[in-house]
């Protein structure tokens, strides 16, 4: 019986990262290295962690080897065991399959590309970025991918890797995508460079003397050099409907000093996070709570978009143009940044109402494409360039 390359655990690790308590993930729970949880409040060590992946990876080679009738190299078993890891099974991709077992090993490397898409036909930057690791590992290249991670790069990982953060910014600019990185990655008091958004003020808020960044150079500074709160990011991105029309005067309200709040009040359980599992995105955090359970607006905003015609029982796929399979929801619209509730049984606000923080929006359902009662909470730089909430939140 082959052995699990290193490559193979290698690359797998780098891309998964590691979650030591089980957390809700695609209609399962998962833990350790995206592998199968067997309960929903399992916990276990790292060793333990290593061991399962070691195995639903040696799994893995085993399935290769079954189905590919030509020799492999190791690098090229690794890639395939990876891609066959990532994805369930490699053999629902009958080109790479038939390029592989007609020994036509060239064109099988360039199918690794296009396995880069969402159940809808979106390609995804972050999925696009580890087939391109794998096809170069195939093929025996450097996938530029270092794998023996220093502890900056590891905890970009854990949170939901802040290249793949970055990489979805780039559709909407390279404003935003600088204000992506830089939010991802000043820490302590250090102040972000003019022009900084809202959401740097969130993440930084003891950043008013002028400081020296060791990233991006001088602060911000202080005094009557600092915009208002009211002067940042504010741009005429109107308030969108549910059938994508805008109107012309964008949301200028603050949020306040402490940033954002829970839009649940304890109890919740905290069921999963925000990152790439199973070669999907999960672009916010699940919060599971029972039905009904009130859900409070995250900060002073205005309703953006709003969709409340879903059952409250799961019926997949069901939502708004633009939040397909999200169910009942209620979109915010804040000062530099945006905030989405979906799953929802009920909606206590309407569409171009203000509200503030703190105040009841709806209330936790099952709706959409749901495995359960739950609020699903993502946090947005724009209307579409979701970030992990908990660089906004303490959940």
């Amino acid at each position: 019986m082959a052995q699990v390359p290193q490559a193979l655990l290698d690359i797998v690790k780098h891309f998964e990262g590691c979650e030591l308590k089980a957390y809700w993930d695609r209609g399962h729970y998962s833990i350790g290295y995206g592998t199968r949880a067997k309960s929903s409040t399992e916990i276990i060590s790292k060793e333990e962690a290593e061991k399962r992946l070691r195995d639903e990876l040696q799994s893995s080679v085993n399935n290769v080897l079954s189905y590919v009738n030509r020799p492999l190299n190791d690098n090229q078993l690794a890639a395939l065991a990876s891609l066959n890891f990532n994805t369930g099974n490699i053999k629902q991709f009958p080109k790479l399959m038939a390029a592989l077992n007609s020994g036509n090993f060239n064109e099988a490397a360039n199918q690794f590309l296009d396995i880069n898409k969402d159940i809808t036909g979106n390609v995804l930057l972050g999925l696009s970025r580890r087939r391109k690791a794998e096809r170069d590992l195939f093929l025996g290249k450097s996938s530029g991918v270092n794998y023996h991670l220093n502890s900056v790069e590891q905890t970009a990982n854990q949170v939901g890797s802040l290249v793949q953060d970055a990489g979805s910014a780039i559709s909407n600019g390279l404003a935003t995508l600088q204000s992506g990185i830089q939010s991802a990655l000043l820490t302590g008091q250090n102040c972000p460079p003019p022009l900084y958004t809202q959401q740097d003020r969130i993440i930084y808020p003891g950043c008013l003397q002028k400081t020296a960044n060791p990233i991006f150079g001088n602060g911000l500074g202080s005094g009557a050099a600092a915009p208002g709160v009211n002067a940042i990011n504010n741009q005429a991105n109107g308030q969108s409907q549910d059938n994508g029309s805008q109107a012309a005067e964008p949301y200028n309200g603050q949020l306040k000093p402490g940033g954002l709040i829970i839009p649940l009040k304890k109890p919740y359980t905290f069921t999963s996070k925000f990152g790439w599992r199973w070669g999907k995105m999960h672009r916010g955090v699940d919060l599971a709570a029972s039905l009904g359970t009130p859900i409070y607006a995250a900060a002073d905003g205005v309703v953006d978009a709003i969709h409340i015609s879903c059952p409250v029982t799961p019926k997949y796929g069901c939502g708004a143009p633009g939040f397909g399979g999200y169910g009942n929801i209620v979109f915010l619209k804040h000062q530099g940044l945006y905030t989405l509730y979906a799953h929802l049984s009920s909606a206590a606000v309407s569409l171009g109402q203000t509200v503030k923080q703190g105040q009841v929006i709806g209330g936790v359902g099952d709706s959409g494409s749901s495995q359960g009662k739950h609020l699903h909470f993502e946090t947005r730089l724009s209307r579409d360039n979701a970030v992990d909430p908990t660089k906004f939140i303490q959940f």
